[in-house]
């Protein structure tokens, strides 16, 4: 029998089920499942599964694989289940010999690692903490994005129109995964040692580059649609508002090449939640108090994710190197977004936004106040920036502060402070401090 023929499930040593360790009968939907997992998924693909009744914790076994629906579809999604995956069902032999070296060599690595010589505790460390931020993740893959499809057609091609539609649902769905993702973030060991205005850094700089790669965003070339967590989000055609602001830049494409090169990684819930992490710690775009903190933080999910990659993959360090090659590639085209964004919100003032993404997408504060001698025209519909030095601002706070504890003026203090408050830019602090918390 050649490789290119078909070869019976029973021929083969079959690995386990990838999400109920049952008995796999095949490659189906992009993974080895067994035919309940198979079916199962097909039915979610229909109907969406009820919500967990518990805390989106449930184990999912052989015996209790039915006990939480909710739970299995997420598990389902995080191991890269996807409608456009079941092409690739059919089981030939080069894919079970390499299913059954990949599976001897993740026992071989874990053997190796049982029996290593380095100090056990930080073994044992490293594994909570990729078991915590993988179940962690899961919460982002249990988003269902808003189905922008559906009303493709009843929306006006003019220009405008189409620039409010993408606008629209892109912060209705980017707000979906915002509070997964700070959730996430806290699961970072370090994470709540750093100062709150170093979180907000990291997020609102790294927000867009984190919810690519934690979410499982796939294409459909046939029909043409991009499909986030195994569920239709948008079509193509809505990306073209990002290449119409300026079509020196063209955006779309590339972002839907990035998409298909991470799609092709077929990357593990493990991977992909070391990854997200990864990117969400990236500095050099973010103002920080204490940059080293965050950078050593990188380091360590850096590590965990070379450790998951050893005994996932035989080229771990090539593996690892096209990972950092695909995010840094997502840079310029998140920035892109990151102007669009910024352009859009402030030329259809009246659009109904969530306040934490006008917050997210609003440019940093005293960036703006840097570009004192650069005038830019201002956007139709943006109010105007009035622009004072941040000293300044913290001075009249300060002798607001010294006025109330001298003389106890109250509503003096609470005047001064109503005069300055509506000249500052809102701060993302103010939504997102209910969901960070400070240092202890």
């Amino acid at each position: 029998m050649t490789d290119s023929k078909l070869t019976k499930p029973t021929d083969l040593d079959m690995p386990l089920c990838g999400v109920c360790q049952d008995q796999a009968t095949g490659l189906h939907y992009g993974i080895f499942t067994c035919e309940a997992c198979k079916s199962f998924f097909r039915r979610t693909l229909i109907q969406q599964p009820p919500a967990c009744r518990k805390d989106g914790k449930c184990e999912i076994k052989a015996r209790r694989r039915n006990n939480c629906m909710s739970c299995r579809a997420a598990k389902c999604i995080a191991l890269g289940m996807s409608r456009t995956k079941s092409r690739f069902g059919r089981y030939s032999a080069e894919t079970a010999r390499d299913a059954q070296l990949q599976k001897r060599r993740s026992s071989m690595s874990d053997a190796s690692i049982s029996s290593s010589s380095s100090p056990p505790t930080n073994d044992n460390e490293q594994e909570k903490i990729i078991s915590e931020l993988t179940r962690l993740s899961l919460e982002l893959l249990r988003v269902r994005w808003i189905d922008a499809t559906v009303v493709r057609r009843e929306v006006s091609r003019s220009y405008p129109e189409r620039e409010k539609q993408f606008i629209r649902y892109e912060a209705e769905n980017m707000a979906l995964c915002t509070k997964a993702l700070i959730t996430f973030a806290k699961g970072i060991p370090g994470w709540r040692d750093i100062p709150l205005s170093d979180q907000v850094s990291l997020v609102k700089n790294n927000h867009r580059e984190f919810i690519f790669m934690a979410a499982n965003f796939t294409t459909d070339e046939a029909q043409e649609t991009i499909y986030v967590n195994g569920h239709r989000a948008m079509h193509k055609i809505q990306l073209d508002v990002l290449d119409d602001n300026d079509p020196r830049q063209p955006v779309a494409s590339r972002l839907l090449e990035l998409i298909g090169n991470i799609q092709q990684m077929h990357l593990t819930s493990e991977e992909r939640a070391l990854f997200a992490a990864v990117s969400l710690l990236t500095t050099d775009r973010c103002t920080l108090q204490f940059k080293e903190k965050a950078e050593k933080m990188r380091s360590e999910m850096l590590g965990c994710l070379q450790t998951v990659l050893d005994r996932t993959r035989n080229d771990s360090r090539k593996t690892m190197s096209r990972l950092l090659d695909i995010l840094l590639a997502f840079r310029p085209v998140a920035d892109r977004i990151g102007e669009v964004d910024y352009e859009n919100m402030h030329r259809y003032a009246d659009l109904d936004i969530p306040d934490v993404m006008r917050e997210l997408w609003e440019r940093d504060t005293w960036k703006e106040l840097d570009k004192i001698n650069e005038p830019r025209k201002p956007i139709d519909g943006e109010r105007p920036l009035i622009l004072i030095e941040e000293k300044t601002i913290k001075r009249i706070f300060d002798l607001g502060k010294e006025l109330f504890n001298k003389t106890g003026g109250a509503e003096e203090a609470k005047e001064i402070t109503s005069l300055v408050s509506p000249l500052i830019p809102r701060n993302l602090t103010s939504f997102l401090a209910e969901e960070f918390e400070e240092p202890t």
